[in-house]
């Protein structure tokens, strides 16, 4: 499969992601990582968010059970399907990283909804993937508003 993917033959390269994502998987486990996964909604315009359906998660999920996965942006706007998949599974948490900027509304009811369905261990809260330290992003924020 490799010399095919070199000599640009590979026609599906969808097995050997498979094999490269369940051994990245495996590895960060077995170094007690968690692995950050963004579902749901993605940032730009004409982009797919089928492909982060997440119900394409669980045979992975099932797969790796020692392993512990942050889910990104709550699944927008799957938040109800990713409230399943976070009781069902106990090494998912569900985080409302960036939610608060996608939609006020859903995050709101996805939470109303989790915490009467979930530990609230499960839920983080305000989590994210910032390029600059958030407590930088505060004060240029504070910094704005004094403008």
């Amino acid at each position: 499969m490799f010399k095919m993917l070199l000599k640009n033959e590979l026609a599906d390269p969808k097995p050997l992601n498979d094999f490269l994502v369940d051994k990245t998987v495996k590895t960060a486990s077995e170094l007690n990582m968690v692995i950050s996964v963004h579902t749901g909604i993605l940032v730009g315009n004409w982009e797919d968010s089928l492909t982060t359906d997440l119900m394409y998660m669980i045979p992975m999920l099932k797969r790796h059970r020692n392993a512990k996965f942050d889910l990104y942006r709550a699944g927008i706007p799957w938040v109800r399907e990713l409230g399943v998949i976070g009781k069902t599974f106990p090494n998912i948490w569900l985080n409302l990283c960036w939610c608060h900027v996608i939609s006020q509304e859903m995050t709101c009811s996805a939470l109303s909804e989790w915490i009467d369905f979930m530990p609230i261990t499960k839920i983080v809260g305000f989590g994210g993937d910032y390029s600059i330290p958030l407590r930088r992003f505060m004060g240029i924020l504070l910094w704005l508003r004094r403008m």
